[in-house]
């Protein structure tokens, strides 16, 4: 029983000094040699408690997450009580320590936001999406899922290979004017 304290101590220590190290740094410029540096706790440690960087820095994101307070989601309408949870923000300190240690959203987001608008703008002009239709909200709906896929594989949470075909089929249900040709599952031949 002594081990645990000790063990539960050293895994805050890492969280810590990621943090710390992530921000100054970046998720990328920080090593794992300079984490059990700052942290004081041995990299064969750390390795016990995370198998990569990626797994550590998946922690980190959910600890900045968990700083902040929920609401108590227990009203009378669970519709109600799901809108509030997507609404929950980070408090402005968690926002910018998460701003800091997350640079990659710049260089992984953006060039696939700014495709996807693209290929939302057509689709209001040749009358496949209505005309006024917000084009963030639908890169917010079509995208929120493949994060979601990605971040849960991480914690080894599995989604159906044809997430993708399974989201767009959903979203053109949702928003299309006319009804479109039936998506092909799979990649298209060129």
């Amino acid at each position: 029983m002594a081990g645990r304290p000790r063990s539960a101590q050293a895994h805050r220590s890492v969280l810590d000094a990621a943090v710390t190290l992530f921000a100054e740094r970046g998720i990328d410029g920080t090593s794992m040699d300079a984490i059990a540096g700052r942290s004081g706790v041995s990299k064969a440690t750390i390795y016990k408690h995370w198998p990569n960087k990626d797994a550590l820095a998946l922690e980190i994101l959910d600890h900045l997450h968990r700083l902040d307070d929920w609401p108590d989601t227990q009203s009378p309408d669970v519709m109600a009580d799901i809108t509030e949870i997507l609404d929950r923000r980070p408090s402005p300190r968690t926002a910018a320590v998460r701003a800091k240690i997350m640079p990659w959203r710049a260089r992984l987001l953006e060039p696939t936001r700014q495709r996807l608008t693209r290929l939302l703008r057509r689709a209001i002009a040749e009358g496949r999406l209505p005309l006024g239709f917000d084009c963030n909200v639908g890169v917010a709906l079509l995208l929120g899922p493949m994060l979601y896929r990605w971040m849960a594989s991480m914690v080894g949470v599995s989604l159906p290979d044809n997430l993708p075909s399974r989201v767009v089929d959903g979203f053109q249900r949702a928003y299309a004017v006319s009804a479109p040709a039936p998506h092909r599952h799979g990649r298209r031949r060129r």
